[in-house]
C-alpha cells in the first residue's frame, strides 16, 4: 500500500512539473499593502494548442501505421 501511495505521489509531482515546464501553469507573486500575494494562472490557449498538436501527431502516426 505504501508503494502505491508513493507511485501516485511521484506521478502527481511529475504531472505538476511537466505542466509548469510546458507553460500551462504560471506562478507569480507580488506585494501590496504589506501583504504577499501568490497567483496561480492557467494558460487555456497554450493547453488547447498543445492538445491539438498531440491529437494531430497521433492521427499521423495511426495513418502511417495503417500503410
Amino acid at each position: 500500500m505504501k508503494r502505491l501511495i508513493l507511485v501516485l505521489v511521484l506521478v502527481a509531482a511529475a504531472l505538476v512539473g511537466l505542466s509548469f515546464y510546458m507553460g500551462w501553469f504560471r506562478l507569480s507573486s507580488g506585494n501590496a499593502e504589506s501583504k504577499a500575494n501568490v497567483t496561480l494562472s492557467l494558460d487555456k490557449e497554450k493547453l488547447q494548442s498543445d492538445k491539438d498538436n498531440v491529437v494531430n501527431e497521433v492521427k499521423d502516426l495511426v495513418g502511417r501505421a495503417k500503410e
